[in-house]
């Protein structure tokens, strides 16, 4: 995101107010390959026993932190961060940290197909 900005706004950062038309949240999640990618991190750090709970959720969470970092880091580039890689750094760290002491309940009681 921090590379390539203004792509970043286009695809993260319009708003989306309703799913596509005639598609379902599962087929929306089927085309999301990425996060799958990260729900499969994540669920081999429960398995490890790094991290506890749900995958799906703490995978959200990281998700949200992510993106909500990449995204005050594009929209507001004259703010004190400091260094942008390493204030990214800091809060991946302090982000994983918090999850690894809680274990994460699942985000809603209907499983998602993601």
């Amino acid at each position: 995101g921090l590379g390539n900005p203004n792509e970043y706004r286009t695809i993260f950062m319009t708003e989306k107010v309703k799913p596509p038309e005639g598609r379902t949240f599962a087929e929306m999640q089927e085309g999301n390959p990425l996060m799958k990618v990260l729900i499969n991190r994540v669920e081999a750090c429960v398995a490890a026993g790094r991290l506890k709970g749900d995958p799906r959720a703490i995978a959200t969470m990281l998700w949200a932190v992510g993106h909500g970092t990449i995204s005050l880091l594009i929209t507001f580039p004259f703010y004190p961060f400091g260094d942008q890689q390493a204030f990214v750094k800091r809060m991946c760290d302090f982000t994983l940290s918090a999850l690894a002491t809680q274990d994460v309940p699942p985000l809603t009681e209907t499983p998602a197909n993601c």
